[in-house]
């Protein structure tokens, strides 16, 4: 669904700016080129000119108004289309309670990934055993969130051997997701409220969600707000650090067997870094894998495993 997005975000931006382009061009540049050669000649007037020019934009600005609102009508119907299909293939089914497989340990062996003919990282090998909270550290811009991709198959190696539980589970997204909750640095936000940003509508008990906003630290936010408060648009109510945490706490939610954390708390101050860093390691019951580039010192000694990519 997000590369039908992107694709449709990219399709529809290309017809919008070729239609501005167009529809300027013959019905604007021309006709002003025109209309100065005309008035140079002194066929009309200059405020013949003007007047022209000015009713020339307000019968193309509607037009491009109207192309714009057609042009997103059409690009939204395939994936309009998709998601009823989708639900109503849901819909059909008999409900299944999905049993969460189980961690034993994941293997990358001389893992090489490129893009085109640039290489972002190459001989890197990690083994994770079950339980194992491990710190991968990287300075920015090495390479770290396209190693998580790979481990949860989103993206291929280009070279090298990636083991879960012993199967092959080099770019096989629809096996290596499941093992994992994912907390992205930029997380997604949807319009609706705390609760529902938190739980993504699945059911979980009251004394289930205090804990693991006691656990994130998003106690205060509760009280204060509730759990019916509107995030707005892309969370624009609430700060970086709560959004993150936010990200965090749907991970408790999902009660997966191994956490992988991006950057999870880069937007917090030191202090609450560190205390949320003791809280999810001493409440995750499973194995956590963390990447970052900068963590106090305190902050690492409660991982298991430091490991430097880099190096």
């Amino acid at each position: 669904m997000e590369n039908a997005l992107k694709r449709m975000n990219q399709s529809s931006n290309y017809a919008n700016e070729l239609m501005t382009t167009v529809a300027y061009l013959v019905s604007m540049i021309i006709p002003y080129a025109f209309g100065a050669y005309l008035s140079m000649r002194n066929i009309i007037t200059i405020g013949t000119l003007m007047m022209i020019s000015q009713l020339s934009n307000n019968f193309v600005n509607p037009l491009l108004f109207i192309n714009q609102y057609i042009n997103q009508i059409k690009t939204t119907k395939e994936i309009w289309k998709k998601c009823e299909a989708a639900v109503n293939e849901v819909s059909s089914k008999p409900k299944v309670v999905e049993n969460t497989p189980k961690f034993a340990n994941l293997m990358l062996t001389n893992g090489q990934f490129k893009i085109k003919d640039k290489t972002i990282f190459s001989d890197v090998s990690l083994q994770v055993n079950e339980h194992d909270k491990v710190l991968l550290m990287a300075p920015s811009g090495w390479g770290k969130s396209k190693l998580l991709s790979i481990l949860t198959g989103e993206n291929i190696l280009s070279s090298g051997d990636y083991q879960l539980n012993e199967k092959d589970a080099n770019g096989n997204w629809k096996y290596d997701h499941n093992f994992f909750a994912y907390v992205h640095q930029d997380p997604y936000i949807f319009n609706d409220t705390i609760a529902f940003n938190i739980t993504l509508g699945k059911k979980v008990s009251q004394q289930e969600l205090d804990n693991i906003v006691q656990v994130t630290e998003l106690t205060d936010l509760i009280q204060k707000n509730g759990w019916d408060y509107q995030v707005g648009p892309n969370g624009v109510n609430l700060s970086g650090g709560q959004l993150q945490r936010i990200e965090l706490a749907r991970a408790f939610v999902q009660k997966r067997p191994v956490l992988l954390a991006d950057e999870a708390t880069s937007a917090l101050d030191n202090e609450l870094s560190l205390k949320i860093h003791q809280n999810v390691i001493r409440e995750y019951s499973g194995t956590i894998i963390e990447v970052a580039h900068k963590l106090l010192p305190e902050e690492k000694k409660l991982f298991t495993k430091e490991i430097h990519l880099d190096e």
